[in-house]
């Protein structure tokens, strides 16, 4: 058989022929067209706030928009709400044509200890000391009763005395992850 070619436009269209001659001199033609379309660029999912993430939260992934979507949790949107573990996610378009993009991890970070402790009595006119969790490298934020950050008490330990005493006290540490 005889092959031949005529490209009718790059990327878009492409006909291909084939002809078959016998001993006898008869020959058949055959003819299709193809249709070529531009590959789907690479593209990056992103993640919002980020790929690590504390221990209980989550975070956004999104694939970029104008395609039809398919993630390895079976999700057919183009963004989906995940904690910890592997995604990936296929964009197919209008054309048909098809990308895997590369996976992302999301990583779960452990929370850090935060315990107060102490005495938890006061006499008139004493003091009490509460300690926040030690832990190298963690840093300290008190906090009064309506979860405001108490000023300038950003160490591991707070002093409480019966005249500044307030309803409840919170402590939030975090730790250099």
């Amino acid at each position: 058989p005889l092959y031949s070619s005529a490209a009718s436009d790059v990327y878009k269209r492409q006909t291909i022929s084939v002809t078959a001659s016998n001993a006898d001199g008869c020959t058949a033609t055959s003819s299709i067209t193809i249709q070529v379309f531009p590959a789907i660029p690479d593209l990056d999912i992103t993640a919002n706030p980020g790929l690590t993430i504390c221990q209980g939260q989550i975070t956004l992934l999104t694939a970029p928009p104008g395609y039809s979507y398919l993630w390895s949790n079976g999700a057919v949107t183009q963004t989906i709400v995940v904690g910890a573990g592997t995604y990936s996610v296929v964009l197919s378009d209008v054309n048909g044509c098809q990308l895997a993009l590369n996976p992302v991890t999301v990583v779960e970070l452990p929370l850090p200890s935060a315990n107060i402790s102490g005495n938890f009595f006061i006499c008139d006119a004493g003091c009490v000391t509460l300690n926040g969790t030690s832990a190298a490298g963690s840093t300290y934020q008190w906090l009064d009763d309506n979860l405001n950050a108490i000023p300038f008490e950003t160490g591991p330990q707070l002093v409480v005395c019966d005249y500044n005493l307030l309803p409840s006290y919170s402590v939030q540490v975090t730790d250099i992850n």
